[in-house]
């Protein structure tokens, strides 16, 4: 379906989720040349970035969109909030644009409407 087939609401969130992909149309097409040339997976469990850190081998319920986006996507039906892990370094979240330091796990809001997505603060692939 369409993204207005489900009312304005709905629209201007979906809006939104295509707007952000179109930004990063760039970064999706190299994923998509290392993904060919060189086999890596676009979605990405944690540890794969960070394979020293421990606790990223511990969290089932993110992932990273290739080696920059961190996504916390909400799972369960009526949850409001979110245990994130982000690993060492600086995140920023793209809902608020806030810088958040890294290394630790924080508790983040999650209304119905957004997903939490963090986008690791570095200028290329590490």
């Amino acid at each position: 379906n369409e993204l207005w087939s489900y009312g304005e609401d709905v629209y201007e969130v979906l809006k939104g989720y295509v707007l952000f992909r179109q930004s990063i149309k760039d970064y999706i097409a190299e994923l998509n040349v290392l993904a060919h040339e060189k086999g890596e997976p676009i979605l990405r469990p944690m540890f794969l970035e960070y394979p020293s850190d421990k606790e990223c081998y511990k969290v089932s319920e993110q992932y990273m969109f290739g080696y920059k986006y961190l996504v916390a996507p909400v799972l369960w039906e009526g949850q409001r909030q979110k245990r994130v892990y982000l690993p060492q370094g600086e995140w920023k979240d793209i809902r608020s644009g806030f810088i958040l330091q890294g290394g630790r796990y924080i508790l983040t809001d999650v209304p119905v409407t957004e997903i939490p997505v963090y986008e690791r603060m570095v200028t290329e692939k590490a």
